[in-house]
């Protein structure tokens, strides 16, 4: 009976062992080795730091005394976790004694791995050095699984290209008893799991990080989403607060999925060959009169990558020599009640002589890039993605956009991408152009530094293969030759990105405009530089934020 038990126990554990799950909090609680009755693990993960720790009650190796009574042991186990397995340092201590601050002995005695198969099955892998003792052992979950499967199965994202930042709502908040109760919906479209940071914000607009220690239930890491969470604050027992002396306060909670945790993530999410598709079904003669059609094509596909970002669109209509110019435009609205607003355009239109890849569907290419990167983050800023047309007309749609703005527009500035594509790397084509060369000019006003010194911080930080050649206006008009200039004329902080234009490329404005002569990574590094610019000044992040009405503690 007993071989048919062992048998029955040795199939139920390789059955198990074919699957793997990546560690998470969901693990902690009791464990026992269902080999050995009366052994037990308490396992508890801590996931900012990557961290098991576990203690371990079992018995001395050998009998002592009379009767053959077994000391009891308890071992604790600590170290760092990477993706399903746990290794960690066997450690004994010695000393001290209960309620007594006397000095204890922490001494390694050996080494452990645990490998989870599942929320409920995992592998102990033990060897003790002094006492040559180790083996393999099966650990089964003793405590119910309270939310380890929930964690699993939120961490099988949907398959999307883009990912969508939490969104969180307040439905209650209260005061009574000193503390500070909230209810909430959270969710994420990607089903990602989140981390919730409180804060407690004065009528002066300082702001108190409230402590897990002082915070219960849904909050902290990690959480999941769902209609009915709730946390509450013991106020009255933080101390950090009590010494701020505050009475009038709101609370903010945050959601964070992790979706990315530096400007370095944010920049790489630009991709290379969504901007070669961009260019690959924009180019083609866009003229009102040479090829009407192309034209239109271009401009429903420009509205249909925005509208796919979920973003609302604007068609902002004009007329010149006889025929209707459209300026499409999409905005992700800042969350800051004082948001100011970021521009970034490429002109969607060509001569009647060349498919125009590199003037200009690469800059249009660009800013539609530049929004399906940033249109994933919230942001305190306004960003305005516009593809301008009729520019090579005489900047016609710029030109008309920027006479509509108020007087006292809130646009703090603009990155225009005019032929982001080409460059000179030595080719017999182009070796006798005046700038054969292969850095992007940044070209600023003389009026305003905050867009090129961000655009030049990025490129060398982030971008580092990029060469940028930066100049500043000195009135010469080949400055003004694209859609930034009318924005020049009013203030506003523009950049002017380009790869040289005539100056470089012995393709403008002919028929052998096409993208097989564009160098696309070339391309991608400018397009990340710009994004990253953009995300610095417009200061995105990728949490879900959620602020309660005026309360008053009391």
């Amino acid at each position: 009976m007993k071989k048919t038990l062992t048998t029955l126990l040795l199939l139920c554990i390789s059955q198990h062992v074919l699957a793997e799950i990546e560690i998470n909090p969901g693990l902690s609680g009791s464990w026992i080795i269902p080999e050995t009755t009366g052994q037990a693990l308490m396992i508890d993960v801590i996931t900012p730091q990557n961290l098991v720790f576990v203690g371990w009650f079992t018995f001395a190796p050998v009998s002592s005394g009379q009767g053959g009574f077994v000391d009891h042991r308890w071992f604790t186990a600590q170290g760092s976790y990477d993706g399903h397995v746990a290794e960690l340092d066997l450690v004994q201590t010695s000393g001290g004694l209960f309620n007594q601050n006397l000095s204890v002995e922490n001494q390694i005695i050996g080494r452990a791995t645990i490998s989870f198969e599942d929320c409920s099955h995992a592998t102990l892998n033990y060897s003790f050095d002094d006492e040559n003792l180790s083996s393999t052992v099966p650990l089964q979950r003793f405590s119910n699984d309270v939310f380890c499967q929930s964690i699993v199965d939120s961490q099988t994202p949907q398959q999307t290209e883009f990912n969508l930042p939490p969104e969180i709502q307040l439905t209650d908040v209260s005061v009574n008893n000193g503390r500070v109760h909230i209810e909430y919906r959270l969710s994420d479209a990607e089903n990602d799991v989140m981390d919730i940071q409180a804060y407690a914000i004065h009528e002066n607009g300082q702001r108190y990080q409230i402590p897990l220690n002082n915070l219960r239930r849904d909050v902290g890491y990690p959480v999941i989403a769902g209609d009915d969470k709730s946390l509450y604050w013991l106020y009255l027992e933080d101390t950090g607060f009590q010494q701020q002396q505050w009475s009038d306060i709101r609370i903010e909670l945050i959601a964070d999925d992790g979706f990315v945790d530096n400007m370095q993530e944010i920049v790489d999410l630009v991709s290379e060959q969504r901007l070669i598709n961009d260019i690959n079904t924009m180019q083609g003669v866009r003229h009102h009169q040479g090829n009407s059609i192309q034209l239109e094509s271009t401009r429903n596909y420009i509205r249909q990558q925005m509208q796919g970002r979920q973003l609302p669109v604007e068609n902002q209509s004009f007329i010149y020599q006889g025929s209707t110019g459209v300026n499409i435009i999409a905005t992700l609205d800042g969350n800051d009640d004082n948001a100011q607003m970021y521009l970034i355009d490429g002109h969607y239109d060509t001569v009647t002589t060349t498919p125009g890849a590199d003037d200009n569907a690469s800059g249009t290419a660009g800013m539609l890039e530049a929004m399906r990167v940033l249109s994933q983050f919230n942001s305190k800023h306004s960003i305005r993605f516009i593809g301008f047309d009729k520019e090579e007309l005489g900047l016609r749609g710029s030109r008309f956009y920027a006479s509509q703005l108020p007087s006292n527009h809130n646009i703090a500035g603009m990155i225009n991408f005019e032929m982001i594509g080409y460059t000179c790397r030595g080719q017999a084509e182009c070796a006798d152009f005046p700038n054969a060369d292969t850095s992007i000019y940044n070209i600023k006003s003389s009026f305003a530094t905050t867009l090129s010194d961000t655009f030049n911080t990025i490129g060398n930080t982030h971008v580092p293969a990029l060469k940028i050649t930066a100049v500043t206006d000195d009135g010469d008009p080949n400055f003004r030759r694209s859609d930034h200039a009318p924005f020049w004329d009013i203030g506003v902080d523009a950049l002017f990105l380009t790869d040289g234009a005539n100056f470089r490329t012995p393709h403008y404005h002919r028929p052998s405009d096409q993208l097989d002569k564009l160098d696309t990574e070339f391309m991608t590094q400018i397009v990340k530089t710009a994004v990253g610019t953009l995300a610095t000044l417009a200061e995105v992040t990728h949490s879900g934020t959620a602020l309660s009405e005026p309360l008053t503690l009391q």
